[in-house]
């Protein structure tokens, strides 16, 4: 698959959400409606694509864990928060070469994460939990391998 060669040719052992839900679309499982932008025009035309309200994301390798850096705006209702909340994360990610993830908002009970380990003990794993915050308020060396969400 071109996304794990893409990835592994740049000898990164982390996929982007982004990269990894085009993964997951290659075997047809659903994610939400989405769009990867490095523009405020091109943020404007997801925005109008995707139908608000939205969540806005960094998204580079470099970024496992974007809730400690301070790199997620959810519940988005109007192009002048979108872009304004574009705008900041693009600030926070100077060091950064990724671009900007816009997401339909989903409401729900419970964030999940998703992904693939080497665990030392049991080899290549999968592993799945809570997500979100707790993802990293528990702090357990998760290192994700060619997939997190």
């Amino acid at each position: 698959m071109e996304i794990l060669n893409n990835a592994l040719s740049e000898n990164r052992f982390v996929l982007t959400e982004y990269e990894a839900k085009k993964v997951l679309a290659e075997y047809g499982i659903p994610t939400s409606k989405e769009a990867l932008v490095d523009s405020e025009t091109a943020l404007i035309d997801a925005v109008r694509n995707i139908g608000l309200p939205v969540v806005i994301k960094g998204c580079d390798p470099k970024f496992v864990h974007k809730s400690e850096k301070d790199l997620i705006r959810t519940d988005i209702r109007n192009e002048k928060e979108a872009v304004a909340a574009f705008h900041d994360i693009q600030a926070r990610m100077t060091r950064a070469s990724g671009g900007v993830l816009v997401q339909e908002m989903i409401m729900g009970k419970r964030e999940l994460v998703a992904g693939l380990i080497r665990d030392s003990q049991f080899g290549p794993s999968v592993m799945f939990g809570i997500g979100g915050i707790f993802t990293e308020i528990f702090k357990e060396n998760f290192h994700p391998t060619l997939i997190q969400s």
